[in-house]
């Protein structure tokens, strides 16, 4: 019984969503503009089922753009690659890794980035217990590796990741500077230690 009042507010949200997701068929978005410093190259709205694979992260490597999505009422996890006119090229709505889904019950693939062929993933459970960070592969959107981060320096959430390939670091979120998650907010961040070349091998750990 506890089990499922616990789970409540997740499947309720969960239907929250999708009630939301449907009405946003019949509403008009709006006139959609960009600045003369960038190129406006698409607006079409993403519902319902490709609502469920881009509701979290996004990035691109110049050419596609790819994009995380997560509800964790209904277990979907994935992720998408897509063409610069909107479509979908790739899709994958069962991108947690299964051993990592039930061993640890990784549910939410949050903000990304894209770095040499590779998507590196922000991961949670539902209890921020877990964090991970996860690559994939940007060509397949195959799981390549998942690298356990520091729960002291993550404690709370682990919504998003930027890499900055030129420094070599990965910026993360940790409520060692702020406690807002920054997921959309623009708060802090913490440059972490990790080593970009590190991360892309296996079973690394700190």
């Amino acid at each position: 019984m506890l089990e499922f009042l616990w789970g409540f507010p997740k499947m309720l949200w969960s239907v929250l969503v999708l009630i939301g997701t449907l009405v946003t068929i019949f509403l008009d978005a709006g006139e959609v503009t960009s600045s003369e410093e960038v190129e406006l190259v698409n607006e079409k709205c993403v519902v319902l089922e490709k609502a469920l694979i881009s509701g979290q992260g996004i990035t691109t490597d110049g050419e596609y753009f790819y994009t995380s999505g997560s509800l964790t009422g209904i277990k979907t996890s994935g992720l998408a690659k897509w063409d610069k006119d909107g479509f979908v090229v790739l899709a994958d709505y069962t991108a947690m890794p299964k051993d990592y889904r039930e061993n640890l019950n990784l549910n939410h693939l949050g903000g990304m980035s894209y770095y040499d062929g590779k998507l590196y993933v922000a991961v949670e459970d539902s209890e921020d217990q877990n964090p991970y960070l996860m690559t994939f592969s940007a060509e397949t959107l195959e799981f390549l590796n998942a690298y356990e981060m520091p729960q002291e320096l993550l404690e709370g959430s682990f919504p998003w990741c930027a890499v900055d390939a030129e420094n070599g670091y990965i910026y993360v979120h940790t409520p060692l500077i702020t406690a807002n998650d920054g997921e959309g907010a623009g708060q802090m961040f913490q440059v972490t230690t990790l080593d970009l070349e590190k991360v892309a091998e296996p079973d690394i750990k700190l």
